[in-house]
């Protein structure tokens, strides 16, 4: 290998890495599709564009790129932060309910007189 390659590079110069790269691109081809239609509801999403397609004519592919552009860049976003926002506060409640655990009962043993 020469040495004036980068470190992709000479993963990438190797007989045995092309042929895991291959074997798994192959292998993302034959299952991906039928993957995909197994956990994404596609064939719904296809008839309700097509149903769409008829009552807004070509102005529907416009309107859903820009749905799609709003959709990537302010509610995935805006999901992230909220569960991180769940994660934090279930963490609080957490630690509160373990300090809860290690503090003992307070008290001066006069409770009962």
């Amino acid at each position: 290998r020469p040495h004036h390659m980068s470190k992709v590079g000479q993963a990438f110069a190797s007989q045995k890495s092309v042929l895991l790269l291959s074997c798994g691109i192959g292998l993302i081809a034959a299952v991906g599709r039928p993957l995909a239609y197994y956990l994404f509801p596609i064939e719904e999403l296809a008839l309700a564009y097509s149903t769409a397609r008829l009552f807004a004519g070509s102005a529907l592919e416009p309107a859903a790129s820009r749905l799609a552009l709003i959709s990537v860049t302010s509610q995935l976003p805006l999901g992230i932060l909220t569960i991180a926002n769940l994660r934090a506060s279930q963490q609080r409640k957490n630690a509160l309910i373990t300090m809860g655990k290690m503090v003992p009962a307070s008290g001066t043993g006069n409770e009962g007189a």
